[in-house]
C-alpha cells in the first residue's frame, strides 16, 4: 500500500471490507506524498453481511471524515458509503 501511495500522480482507489482509524493514521505521510503528487484518493469499504461488522466500519468511517477535515485535506480523500 505504502508503495503504490507514494508512487501515486492521479487516482488510488482503496476498497476495504472494513475500516480501522489507525490503520489509516499509519498511512498519513503517504497519503500525504500521494496528493502532493497529484492523486485523488478514494476509499469504499463494505460488503459484510454482519450488521455489528458494518456499524463499526459505519463509526470509522465517520471519525476519518471528521479527521480528514481536521487535516483540511476534504478536497484530496474520501471515505465513501
Amino acid at each position: 500500500m505504502q508503495r503504490t501511495l507514494r508512487k501515486a500522480r492521479k487516482l488510488v482507489v482503496i476498497h476495504s471490507t472494513f475500516l480501522r482509524e489507525g490503520a489509516f493514521l499509519a498511512l498519513q505521510e503517504d497519503f500525504r506524498v500521494a496528493m502532493n503528487r497529484g492523486a485523488k484518493i478514494h476509499v469504499f469499504w463494505g460488503q459484510s453481511e454482519s450488521t455489528t461488522e458494518a456499524a463499526t466500519s459505519r463509526a470509522e468511517a465517520e471519525r476519518l471524515r471528521i479527521q480528514i477535515g481536521n487535516w483540511g485535506l476534504n478536497s484530496h480523500i474520501t471515505i465513501h458509503n
